[in-house]
């Protein structure tokens, strides 16, 4: 029997019969899952630190909003790589998506769009993952999505520019909003694109919840880059599910970097199902105030011959708190598995907080796994000796702070936005505001 925030999404949840017809067919399980299983709960076991259940109290309260007032003017550029002309635009705004490009030979716009291009592909994709499936986050995304932004990639299909996903929540001064974007890739065999999506908001001062989900479905052969940064203002409450499947030989770099936020929730489902498929795994947060970052990590390991690569830092000042859970986990069949996790992590005031805990479960003999946790202050030694050579106080914090989260950086494939990120991440300490729009 579901708990009482289930029963009230349940019953709030809108009805669009106009919908798409992958969608439509997903929410009548969804109700099925949120009806027999709990929404989580603030202190289960991977939910030690971020009340989840505040959270989701709060955001019931806002279910019934209105999607958009009309009176709201949003313009779709508003990322500086939006004036670069050599990449393919796409904006999610609140839930509804819209497309300023025109595809040659992949598709990428709305849901019901795509399924008139391409019938019964939606259907074999959208929700199927056993992960997406259990998840009852991602039952709630199901029942509440207006629409889902496609990136379909079809077999041997490589985008020569990136793909810049725009999400933005639009909302007026006075209008606290639930919502729940969805974005589904499919990377057919031997594709690859670049992927970046930016996560803002209109109005810093006005709350607003969201609970995200991310599908990303990698066949044979394929190579895909998806780069997360997170803007959202310290109002904002920002829960994000990313469900990654993988088939043999495909690669799979996904990096999360939050720049600036309120409270955070991330959720990484990954499975490498084929043999000799490659998962990178990374992300950034920079937290400052009163800021919250808690990441959760499944690796699953489930063919042989596979290697995952896992590393978050955290760099924490004020009275900021970041969390940590990763999960490696290696089947009896995955034989010669290399997995690699790491969390670092960079406390700059005595009352930044960080919770960290690192975990494998291995059931196959022949594999080599690691974990490693650091938490610590800048080294005084390195101050010392720097200032020793010239370097002032707060030019040599800086660069030690810098260096500490190049390794995450220079993971971006990206030349226009590692250098961006690296300038934003540098404004941001010298206390001279600085965003991804400005």
């Amino acid at each position: 029997m579901s708990n009482p925030i289930n029963r009230f999404f349940l019953k709030s949840a809108p009805s669009d019969p106009h919908g798409s017809q992958a969608l439509e067919a997903l929410r009548a399980s969804a109700r099925t899952l949120l009806e027999e299983q709990p929404l989580p709960q603030f202190r289960d076991e991977n939910y030690q630190r971020f009340n989840i259940t505040k959270v989701l109290t709060e955001a019931a309260e806002h279910v019934d909003t209105p999607r958009r007032h009309p009176d709201v003017q949003v313009e779709g550029n508003s990322c500086f790589l939006d004036r670069t002309p050599e990449i393919i635009r796409a904006t999610f705004l609140e839930d509804s998506v819209s497309v300023d490009t025109h595809s040659d030979g992949y598709f990428i716009g709305e849901l019901r769009q795509f399924e008139q291009h391409y019938p019964g592909v939606a259907q074999r994709y959208l929700g199927t993952m056993d992960s997406v499936q259990a998840d009852p986050l991602a039952a709630l995304n199901t029942l509440y999505a207006h629409d889902v932004l496609v990136l379909y990639l079809p077999k041997g299909q490589h985008l020569d520019r990136p793909v810049h996903i725009l999400q933005r929540a639009a909302l007026r001064a006075d209008s606290i909003r639930f919502y729940c974007p969805r974005i589904l890739v499919i990377a057919e065999e031997d594709s690859a694109a670049k992927i970046l999506i930016c996560d803002h908001a209109d109005h810093e001062e006005t709350p607003y919840y969201r609970n995200s989900l991310l599908e990303i479905y990698a066949e044979r052969g394929s190579h895909i880059q998806c780069y997360d940064i997170e803007e959202t203002p310290s109002t904002a409450t920002r829960i994000h599910s990313v469900h990654i499947h993988q088939a043999e030989d495909s690669m799979v770099l996904t990096n999360n970097l939050t720049i600036t936020n309120g409270r955070t929730r991330n959720n990484y489902f990954c499975e490498l199902a084929g043999t000799h498929s490659e998962l990178n795994l990374d992300g950034l947060a920079i937290l400052d105030s009163d800021q919250q970052a808690d990441t959760f990590s499944l690796i699953r390991h489930m063919a042989p011959d596979c290697h995952s690569d896992e590393l978050f830092k955290y760099t924490i000042n004020d009275r900021a708190q970041g969390a940590f859970s990763g999960m490696i986990y290696v089947d009896q069949v995955a034989q010669k598995t290399l997995a690699y996790q790491n969390n670092r992590n960079l406390l700059l005031s005595d009352k930044a907080r960080m919770y960290s805990k690192p975990q494998l479960e291995i059931y196959a003999d022949d594999v080599r796994c690691t974990h490693g946790l650091t938490t610590g202050e800048l080294d005084a030694r390195a101050l010392f000796y720097m200032q020793q050579r010239g370097i002032p106080f707060v030019e040599a914090r800086l660069m030690l702070i810098i260096a500490f989260m190049n390794d995450v950086l220079t993971k971006i494939d990206l030349p226009d936005l590692r250098e961006r990120l690296g300038e934003i991440i540098e404004r941001r300490y010298r206390g001279i505001p600085a965003t991804c729009a400005r």
